[in-house]
């Protein structure tokens, strides 16, 4: 993540999150988080999401019901928004973890679920958003803190196929893996960072 990430700012509404003039996320996405976060809350318990954005996912989230809520964010403008979206939610408890998630990994507690979004370790000027690469170097910080039967869930570029060099990753990790295709999304005409019309979303059981 570019070390100016944390102090851009974000042109942010209901509809999209831009930073630096690109797109970071946008309303049309809503079922890939929603897909997301009901992979999380199966348990209902502890739930650490890396990435704010639009609280897309994190209302999902909070709306399932669970014990805690902490998020990892970066950009001191989008937690302006945070501070926001929490005051709705003032009957659980929600932490915020200001930062990039490799400088506060070592605040990590334990977790019953991770969400990863890996647009938060790519580059915002690319449209190269390689979560599997993403995911690799995150895997050995968050994994020690997942409880056991917990879950890690993301999304994957890879649309038609999951490959075994990713396949083998998990399994280094996790005893078992789900992917679920997310199809029929329709991302406006102006998106710059996403041109297909479904994306993989995966779980992972550790």
């Amino acid at each position: 993540m570019p070390e100016d990430w944390a102090q851009q700012e974000v042109a942010y509404d209901d509809k999209q999150l831009m930073l630096k003039g690109h797109q970071v996320m946008q309303a049309w996405e809503d079922r890939i988080m929603k897909a997301m976060a009901e992979n999380i809350t199966e348990t209902h318990g502890d739930i650490l999401e890396i990435g704010f954005g639009m609280g897309i996912s994190a209302t999902h989230i909070l709306e399932q019901g669970v014990r805690s809520y902490t998020v990892v964010e970066p950009n001191v403008n989008v937690k302006k928004a945070f501070e926001n979206w929490r005051e709705k939610y003032a009957s659980t408890p929600v932490n915020l973890l200001q930062g990039n998630w490799q400088d506060v990994s070592g605040q990590f507690t334990e977790y019953d679920g991770v969400f990863f979004d890996p647009y938060f370790v790519a580059d915002p000027g690319s449209v190269e958003v390689e979560s599997s690469t993403a995911v690799g170097s995150f895997l050995p910080l968050v994994v020690p803190h997942i409880r056991e039967g917990g879950v890690m869930t993301y999304f994957t570029r890879e649309i038609d196929s999951f490959s075994r060099a990713h396949q083998r990753m998990l399994f280094k990790y996790f005893r078992s893996v789900e992917i679920r295709k997310i199809a029929d999304l329709v991302p406006p005409d102006d998106c710059n960072y996403w041109w297909a019309d479904s994306m993989m979303v995966v779980k992972a059981v550790k």
